[in-house]
């Protein structure tokens, strides 16, 4: 009799422990998710350009860039985008930004440093 009453006393206990353990799991907020501006595939870059120089897809196919590029992206007005993404510094335009998956990997100012950074 005592060892059926210690092997429910050990069974609640065991139900009680497992019940307030904390099971979740904090993850680290990347900035960027919901953003707009990562890129959607791994191994693939998302390219953003802010001002009046507007890329196409076909111009970074011609300029037989290596990289895979997931994306382009235009943005007339820098102040627009410093509203939408105030914790990127951009201080002048034009500007070319690059995307992974999960940050921000290249900032240029000028269009033939993007395509440098594109083709290495």
């Amino acid at each position: 009799m005592k060892s059926k009453l210690l092997l429910i006393l050990l069974i609640l206990i065991s139900m009680l422990i497992a019940c307030s353990t904390d099971t979740t799991v904090e993850q680290q907020v990347n900035p960027f998710d919901s953003s707009g501006l990562l890129a959607q595939k791994n191994n693939t870059f998302a390219v953003h350009t802010i001002g009046s120089t507007v890329i196409h897809p076909n111009d970074l196919t011609k300029a037989k860039i290596k990289k895979v590029i997931d994306s382009v992206s235009n943005q007339s007005s820098l102040e627009n985008f410093k509203e939408q993404h105030p914790s990127i510094e951009i201080t002048q335009e034009p500007a070319f930004l690059v995307f992974d998956t999960n940050k921000l990997v290249h900032t240029s100012y000028s269009y033939e440093d993007l395509l440098a950074f594109l083709q290495k």
